[in-house]
């Protein structure tokens, strides 16, 4: 969806090539930055907020297993290790906690799917 903001503000750009027209698509673009930019970071706290609740359940010595394991995990996929470079480890540790969970809802969601098909 970001992704087709950018590229729709940029045909705009280049369709209207109009001074008058800059004076309104640059303004609506950079809002839309903005807003695209709250959201992400809007998210990656909650993820974040989400994932030291999650650990605080742990003791000391569990919080430091399920650290280092989720590491090994990190290490073992492409984009997690990409991601891993460019930001702190606790936002790559919380992001790879949240697809573990909507990953976890999926399977609960098309288990009761089946299950619902399979009683009538």
């Amino acid at each position: 969806m970001r992704l087709l903001f950018l590229i729709g503000a940029v045909v705009s750009i280049t369709l209207f090539s109009n001074p008058a027209a800059f004076f309104v698509i640059i303004p609506v673009v950079t809002l839309g930055c903005v807003v695209m930019t709250g959201k992400i970071t809007n998210s990656v706290y909650f993820q974040i907020k989400n994932f030291k609740g999650y650990l605080s359940q742990f003791s000391k010595e569990g919080q430091e297993e399920l650290y280092t394991e989720m590491k090994k995990e990190i290490n073992s996929l492409r984009l997690y290790r990409i991601i891993a470079k460019v930001l702190p480890d606790i936002v790559v540790l919380a992001k790879l906690h949240a697809n573990k969970k909507d990953k976890g809802r999926q399977k609960e969601v098309q288990h009761l799917k089946e299950v619902l098909k399979g009683g009538n």
